[in-house]
């Protein structure tokens, strides 16, 4: 699959991103950093990238000043009216249109703009603890609301609202295999304590942008700690394995 699309990005003149989150975004940079003869247009229903009420003012200019130096044209509060006849699988060109009046070719096009959360394995047996995207209502110890024994964690769980990333999966983990050994030993549980604002958003694999509390940070910062790795050498040191190397590194 990924191959597929590698080869589908390749061959493509024109490319479409829907969506000024930050998989929109990472992705938008990834694509301008390693193909520099495509047009590359980012489609955002809002005024900002990843404009949600978290992040300032100055993160949200610098994550568009980034992706503007590397050539992708962004289209601000420009929402596309003809998804559901889009191809996403680049099998054929299309034409973008928006409720703006503009329209835009492309060779592929990607929608990041968010889903519902595939909830297929415990719907029915949760089904009435389900918020409107289809994660897990929580109590403060991550328990499944109503359970004491049911955990959830990860994107399944509505613990951040609809911020789904990795990081806070990460938090979810260390609060629920402590609150284990708590509970099998009698103990008070360790209530969850959602971390402090903090993203980092690669473009491309040499900088990208990142806030950390109230401060915003550029490339070097951003590429040391993720855009290199995208965290990745993380999660081989919990399984206590060794990374591999890739040789056709740029």
């Amino acid at each position: 699959m990924y191959n597929s699309y590698v080869d589908k990005i390749n061959a493509a003149k024109d490319i479409v991103i829907i969506g000024g989150g930050p998989v929109g975004v990472e992705l938008a940079g990834e694509i301008a950093t390693d193909t520099k003869d495509k047009k590359i247009t980012l489609i955002h229903s809002k005024s900002a990238l990843i404009d949600n009420g978290t992040f300032n003012d100055k993160f949200k200019r610098r994550l568009r000043e980034g992706l503007e130096t590397l050539g992708v044209e962004i289209l601000f509060e420009h929402k596309v009216t003809n998804l559901d006849e889009l191809p996403t699988d680049g099998s054929a060109r299309c034409t973008v249109q928006t409720d703006k009046g503009s329209t835009v070719e492309a060779d592929i096009v990607f929608v990041c703009i968010g889903l519902k959360t595939n909830s297929s394995a415990y719907s029915e047996a949760f089904s009435g603890k389900l918020d409107e995207i289809g994660c897990l209502k929580v109590d403060e110890f991550l328990h499944v609301e109503g359970y004491t024994d049911v955990f959830a964690i990860g994107d399944c769980s509505a613990a951040d609202g609809q911020a789904k990333m990795a990081f806070k999966a990460g938090t979810h983990v260390e609060v629920v295999v402590k609150n284990l050994q708590l509970q099998a030993d009698e103990k008070d549980l360790k209530a969850y304590k959602p971390p402090s604002n903090i993203m980092f958003v690669p473009l491309g694999r040499n900088g990208g942008v990142a806030q950390i509390g109230n401060m915003v940070v550029g490339n070097f910062i951003t590429k040391t700690a993720k855009s290199k790795g995208l965290f990745t050498s993380r999660f081989w040191d919990a399984m206590g394995q060794k990374m591999p190397t890739n040789s056709k590194k740029k």
